[in-house]
């Protein structure tokens, strides 16, 4: 055999390789994403000290460990569409709402039980 066929046997084996790992690569990404199939949706105001406080003592703590885990999306007051605001009846500030397909329940900010604690309770499966 000569070094060109061997060169070319080679390369085409690590093609076929990098292409194998890319593609398992992918897979095991896409299945990570939002395994729960939840969202967790916070509306704030800037200028709200209970904002603040929250934002401080379990919303960041929160993302931070659970980014990966849950779908979370952030909204500030006047990025909030109407149609938001009376699907979930959003009537201040801070609100959580944790969605799951079609349902949705309301996280109240003063509860003693962390965000991840309230989703087991309530979205048990």
């Amino acid at each position: 055999m000569s070094n060109i066929m061997i060169i070319n046997i080679i390369s085409v084996t690590a093609f076929i390789l990098i292409f194998i790992y890319a593609f398992y690569i992918s897979c095991i990404e896409g299945f990570n994403t939002n395994k729960t199939n939840i969202e967790v949706i916070y509306f704030y105001s800037d200028t709200c000290p209970l904002c603040k406080i929250f934002v401080n003592e379990k919303w960041n703590k929160f993302k931070e460990e659970y980014s990966s885990v849950y779908e979370i999306k952030e909204y500030e007051e006047n990025e909030i569409e109407i149609e938001d605001i009376e699907k979930y009846s959003i009537d201040g500030f801070p609100t959580v709402i944790i969605k799951k397909g079609d349902t949705f329940k309301e996280y109240r900010t003063n509860l003693p039980i962390s965000i991840d604690k309230f989703i087991e309770k309530k979205y048990k499966d």
